[in-house]
């Protein structure tokens, strides 16, 4: 019979140990946090291990799941490190009276929470606008 992908067409090949798998599991998630094409990554499994694609996408689907679980809880603990600092930040400047820095801390809290939306209008070489009626109806259509 013809080989394909190191095994027999027609047959099953052996399934791999479960420390072999936690290792190919490591190497297509550095392969995928690197940028790799999906490409890239298939031809690998193929010619280092004789995988066939779908247990490529396999190991590429945990490896997203992988990365998603790692970096998400991190931004958001950063994301409420740095709302924190801000509030301190007001709470002086208030008690400073400082009503302008209070605005831009306000401003900046704000834009840390995703409510401005950057536009840039490249009709005018590519400045910034500011227009409240995109905004309100971008906001309007979440």
């Amino acid at each position: 019979m013809k080989k394909q992908n190191g095994g027999h067409l027609g047959t099953k090949q052996k399934k791999s140990t479960f420390a072999v798998a936690e290792k190919r599991r490591q190497i297509v998630f550095e392969m995928y946090c690197n940028d790799e094409s999906y490409s890239s990554i298939a031809r690998y499994c193929a010619e280092n291990w004789g995988i066939r694609s779908r247990q490529t996408q396999t190991y590429v689907s945990q490896a997203k799941k992988r990365l998603e679980k790692e970096t998400l809880p991190k931004y958001e603990e950063e994301l409420k490190k740095a709302l924190m600092r801000r509030k301190r930040l007001k709470q002086k400047a208030e008690k400073d009276n400082d009503h302008w820095l209070v605005l831009a801390i306000e401003k900046d809290e704000a834009k840390l929470r995703g409510l401005y939306i950057e536009r840039i209008d490249h009709t005018s070489k590519g400045e910034k606008i500011f227009d409240m009626q995109a905004i309100v109806k971008a906001l309007e259509k979440k």
